[in-house]
């Protein structure tokens, strides 16, 4: 008899404090858990969507689902001052047409966001080729994967949850067309 009082005891010990150990979990933490998937997963899902269009040779529409995933990688309010501002004239430069000038105010907005944020130093394979090492004899072939390569490594930032290297990344992916819009106007 006493046996099974102990067990008795031991099993309402383990119930109580399996039952403490769920608590623990806060609403908030799991809010904020149910949260962060769907953006990530929009977040993959523009990624996905540019690179089905870069295929389709869809420059433009491409380079708008990079511009609508770097928005979703913050929320709006805690991007630096005039960041914003710069993504959506930049966006609007593509939109028509005018990709040399896109690309320049994608630059400007880069260069905002990374001396507002700080953002680990980028590898040397994160690095864009400067326009002296570009030769004029550049292929289209090879900067387009350089592209595909810098937004699938931006992909990976988003997944190791670095979105400020991530949104850095698709911003250089989107200047990197500075040579290939020179090529086709």
């Amino acid at each position: 008899m006493k046996k099974w009082i102990w067990v008795l005891v031991i099993i309402v010990l383990l119930v109580v404090f399996g039952c403490k150990k769920e608590e623990n979990d806060s609403p908030g933490q799991q809010a904020e858990a149910e949260n962060i998937a769907p953006v990530a997963q929009e977040i993959d899902g523009k990624i996905t969507a540019c690179l089905v269009n870069f295929e389709r040779g869809e420059v433009g529409a491409g380079v708008l689902q990079l511009f609508d995933a770097v928005a979703l990688a913050r929320p709006v309010d805690s991007f630096p001052e005039g960041f914003v501002e710069k993504l959506e004239s930049a966006k609007q430069k593509f939109l028509a047409g005018s990709y040399q000038e896109g690309v320049s105010e994608t630059a400007q907005a880069r260069q905002l966001f990374e001396t507002a944020v700080e953002i680990d130093p980028p590898s040397e394979s994160d690095q864009i080729p400067a326009a002296g090492e570009m030769n004029e004899g550049s292929r289209i072939a090879p900067i387009a994967s350089m592209i595909k390569d810098k937004i699938e490594s931006a992909r990976m930032m988003f997944k190791e949850g670095k979105a400020d290297r991530g949104v850095v990344m698709l911003l250089e992916a989107i200047e990197l067309l500075a040579p290939l819009s020179s090529v086709q106007e």
